[in-house]
């Protein structure tokens, strides 16, 4: 639900809902937008509960506790439908929402969530022989790392939001080491001294620069536990031509010329433990999650060859590349 008209539905809804969804379900986007343009008569009385499954209730997150995960949704929706219809109790309107790693559940009343925004800035300081360093100042020197782009090969999908086909790969799985592939580069973070509750959109800017007039870059944010084993948080997607988030305003690109690119993140509710380490993966391509860019201009599903770009991630001076946390406020 993107367009205007689609918008206009949800505000013309004046009786009570009850909307279901999953932190890796791909319906999860669509949902939220239906959540936030509800008229406020409905919300008054609705529920929207989102858990940590895939679009089949299917628990997907693996390496944490999950005892209270409580995916029978089709339960629960039957329940709040006999509370209401048959009961006639009209319930108090709130966003349950289960918490990944702290195993367990909240509730709120308001969209957007609140929260205040941490920034980590990534730099070119080597980490160490396969990563580079994710830090909480703005690197002093500029500096640039480079790689290439290939969409014959793609960084295939592990660990997704959105897939249908391949949904053994949806959800929050184990990474492979930094450094696996030449045209992935990873940021490491040192190790947190507290815990973190992630609560909202997380964002990542990148100033970037490529030799195509059109390509996309990747992001994929990931929690690195005490035993060493990295699993994706979130990922996403921005192409040069809509690199300000805006799909209503595309851009030309000039080869060569340094931008901001914004890449925004569903939301998610996520305990980061104190002890572990951020990592942020940045690359070219997520397939079959995203479909693949040829780095040609124009419609994607329109394109009939493909070619290499040389892309460049800048940090320091004007060049603010930087991780945006929206850390829940207590």
């Amino acid at each position: 639900m993107t367009n205007n008209e689609d918008l206009f539905i949800p505000k013309n809804v004046h009786i009570p809902i009850y909307l279901g969804g999953g932190w890796y379900d791909h319906h999860l986007g669509s949902a939220f937008k239906t959540w936030e343009n509800l008229s406020s008569k409905a919300k008054e009385h609705s529920v929207f509960r989102i858990g940590a499954w895939n679009h089949g209730f299917q628990p997907c997150v693996q390496g944490v506790e999950t005892k209270n995960i409580d995916n029978a949704d089709e339960q629960n929706a039957f329940n709040w439908f006999y509370n209401l219809l048959v009961q006639k109790k009209l319930p108090d309107g709130e966003i349950k929402i289960y918490k990944i790693a702290a195993d367990n559940w909240q509730s709120k009343r308001e969209y957007p969530f609140q929260s205040d925004d941490i920034e980590y800035f990534f730099s070119a300081e080597k980490y160490d022989e396969n990563a580079y360093v994710l830090q909480k100042s703005q690197p002093d020197q500029k500096d640039e790392i480079h790689y290439i782009y290939d969409p014959e090969h793609p960084v295939l999908s592990h660990g997704a939001e959105s897939m249908l086909h391949t949904m053994n790969e949806v959800g929050s799985l184990p990474q492979s080491e930094c450094g696996w592939r030449d045209d992935v580069v990873s940021f490491v973070s040192p190790p947190l001294k507290e815990d973190l509750d992630i609560l909202g959109k997380i964002k990542i800017v990148l100033c970037v620069s490529s030799d195509a007039k059109d390509t996309v870059f990747t992001a994929k944010l990931m929690e690195i536990r005490e035993d060493g084993i990295a699993y994706n948080i979130r990922g996403s997607i921005g192409t040069l031509a809509y690199r300000k988030n805006d799909e209503s305003s595309r851009m030309p690109y000039e080869p060569g010329d340094i931008v901001d690119l914004h890449i925004d993140m569903w939301d998610i509710s996520w305990r980061l433990k104190a002890g572990s380490r951020l990592r942020v993966d940045i690359s070219s391509s997520d397939f079959p999650q995203y479909s693949i860019h040829t780095n040609n201009e124009g419609i994607w599903s329109l394109q009939e060859s493909a070619k290499l770009a040389k892309q460049t991630l800048h940090f320091g001076g004007n060049c603010k590349s930087r991780l945006i946390l929206p850390v829940e406020s207590r």
